[in-house]
């Protein structure tokens, strides 16, 4: 299989779903709250407004611009976990190398969340649809965007990839909310379709799993892994709404996961 390359080089940002330019242009409109209590670490390059009422520049507000101690302390999985993020996926297409890669990508994404650092839980999904950095690309290839018949076996790495798009600590953090609607957007792809393929892979994974004797699972495993993927869908019907109507939606809900 020719080797997928960088994602970007695939076309334009329609092929993610939709330009996420938008996002960017109004960003700036909003309040950096991480400059308001003065740890912001991305200066002056923060996509978000550091405008302050009254006359504060960077010489009178210069801690503002400094990066937190914990942000630069090495033990910060956080800092582990981003270099992932801008090195991208160097394995070629399903390779062994790079099924390894995106496990190790979702899986450290999946640590960062499930810690009490809510600071992180916050830069991982800006951070992870961040068009200078590569998390569009570890969306995309966990998706199997360039896979349109759905058939291949579904790999380890879609257990932890369903855990961090459906994990609370996003879902339920309004100021991050734009950010993951670019997410779903991306893993949504036109009407859905790349999202819906990819769920639809998983439900019958995990049935022809559950029927194989040889591969036996608990049935408490398969119910917690259908719930998850109910969740996931319901967050892609509920942020792409031409999903909604989507010819193999019936399928998905009726015979794959029931």
């Amino acid at each position: 299989m020719a080797y997928r390359g960088k994602w970007r080089s695939r076309g334009n940002a329609a092929s993610r779903g939709g330009s996420i330019s938008f996002g960017k242009r109004h960003q700036q409109e909003i309040p950096c709250r991480y400059f308001e209590r003065g740890k912001c670490h991305y200066g002056e390059g923060c996509r978000f407004s550091h405008e302050l009422t009254g006359a504060v520049d960077f010489k009178s507000h210069r801690d503002a611009y400094l990066p937190t101690a914990n942000y630069l302390d090495p033990r910060n999985p956080y800092m582990d976990w981003k270099s992932l993020l801008r090195n991208g996926i160097q394995g070629s297409g399903y390779s062994q190398t790079e099924h390894d890669e995106i496990l190790q990508f979702w899986s450290g994404a999946l640590e960062i969340l499930e810690s009490d650092n809510s600071g992180n839980h916050q830069l991982l999904v800006k951070d992870l649809v961040d068009d200078d950095l590569q998390g569009l690309d570890f969306i995309l290839a966990t998706a199997g965007a360039d896979n349109p018949e759905g058939i291949r076996r579904i790999p380890a790495y879609h257990d932890p990839f369903l855990k961090v798009i459906t994990h609370t600590s996003l879902l339920n953090c309004l100021s991050v909310d734009t950010f993951v609607g670019t997410l779903y957007t991306t893993f949504g792809g036109t009407n859905g379709d790349r999202a819906i393929r990819y769920l639809r892979s998983v439900c019958r994974n995990l049935i022809s799993k559950g029927a194989d004797a040889s591969e036996s699972a608990p049935v408490a495993s398969l119910e917690m892994a259908k719930l998850l993927l109910l969740d996931a869908l319901y967050q892609l019907l509920t942020r792409v709404a031409r999903a909604r109507f989507h010819d193999e939606l019936p399928g998905l809900l009726d015979r794959d996961c029931s």
